[in-house]
């Protein structure tokens, strides 16, 4: 039986109308009337799709009876033996491609659902701190210039994939699984180590990046004027 007629004895025992078959693999109605009318050779990853869809094996597929391979091979000729054997290795490399696929896109999706995840806790322990500092009037400058740092905190989170966050205690709580740190400390405490890091750590580490900038900055305009008198010595 030939693959157009065996697809359209499997469409119909599977009571599936053309609509419905193409709807499944995705591709137009004309396209499989082609296929079942034998004018359209039918590719190698719809033929994966028709026996995911029809449950069979590519064998079930590609022969009407599971006869031993070179059985079927010895009723062919050379150009034919060698068309089946390519098709049979294509359908298999077109096989391990889609599983290979599917795997990544369950993996992405793992890491977009963990990256959501990250994000929402982040954001919860924020609110953590965001309720200390709610009533502004009421803080101190420097408790006002401690809310100020808030970004710090979510860097350092996102950063270092820690957590931070405050007790109803008014404790702080330091917890980081991959380092095996949990530290607590009174919020005022906290409020002073924060600040001591920033202004000796944070700040210097930008004034850093100005220095390297700045020098980048003159040494290109070094080399224009370098270029620009060459040039004026030439003339």
């Amino acid at each position: 039986m030939k693959l157009n007629e065996k697809l359209k004895n499997l469409r119909i025992e599977n009571k599936m109308t053309q609509r419905e078959l193409a709807n499944k693999l995705g591709i137009s109605i004309p396209t499989l009337q082609k296929y079942e009318y034998g004018t359209l050779n039918i590719k190698n990853e719809i033929i994966l799709s028709l026996c995911d869809i029809f449950n069979i094996s590519v064998d079930d597929f590609l022969n009407e009876k599971r006869q031993n391979e070179m059985d079927i091979l010895k009723e062919m000729d050379d150009l034919e033996k060698e068309e089946f054997r390519r098709n049979k290795a294509l359908l298999v490399i077109e096989k391990v491609k889609k599983k290979l696929e599917e795997k990544k896109k369950i993996q992405r999706e793992r890491e977009l659902k963990q990256q959501n995840y990250r994000k929402s806790e982040i954001r919860d322990n924020m609110e953590t701190f965001k309720d200390q500092y709610y009533f502004e009037e009421s803080l101190s400058i420097r408790e006002l210039m401690f809310k100020n740092l808030f970004p710090i905190i979510e860097f350092l989170m996102s950063y270092t994939n820690s957590d931070i966050r405050v007790t109803n205690n008014e404790e702080v709580q330091i917890y980081n699984d991959t380092l095996k740190i949990k530290y607590e400390t009174g919020l005022e405490d906290f409020e002073k180590l924060l600040t001591f890091v920033t202004d000796n750590f944070v700040s210097d580490f930008f004034s850093l990046l100005n220095y390297d900038f700045y020098n980048e900055y003159e040494e290109e305009k070094e080399e224009y004027y370098e270029e620009y008198e060459e040039d004026e010595d030439e003339e």
